[in-house]
């Protein structure tokens, strides 16, 4: 059985794009935390919307957010790309012990939680 890297549950806890616009990052909750188990990539997101076909129906989910890789930076990036990382068989986990809203991007900036 597949292990979703994202919940309907946890999808609905995100606030849409843009909504951190203006906020510092002391102010900004992280919602969920993405990894890849054999390096220290890490994706931090803090905002994510649906993105839906013609047809109405949900298609990607488009994320937002701090990803720790060989720099840190802010960035886009799509559910999508995140299931589609399978390198010999490791693919990207969620870790659901990371608590949703718990640290800021403050917090997971200055180092990895």
């Amino acid at each position: 059985m597949k292990s979703k890297l994202l919940t309907r549950g946890l999808k609905d806890k995100f606030p849409a794009l843009h909504t951190n616009d203006k906020k510092r990052p002391d102010e900004i909750k992280v919602i969920a935390k993405f990894y890849y188990p054999y390096s220290s990539w890490t994706w931090y997101a803090i905002e994510g919307e649906p993105l839906t076909g013609a047809d109405g129906k949900e298609e990607d989910f488009l994320m937002f957010g701090l990803v720790w890789g060989t720099d840190k930076h802010l960035a886009n990036f799509r559910l999508s790309e995140l299931e589609s990382i399978n390198i010999k068989g490791a693919k990207i986990l969620r870790d659901t012990d990371f608590e949703t809203g718990k640290y800021t991007l403050s917090e997971v900036r200055e180092k990895r939680l």
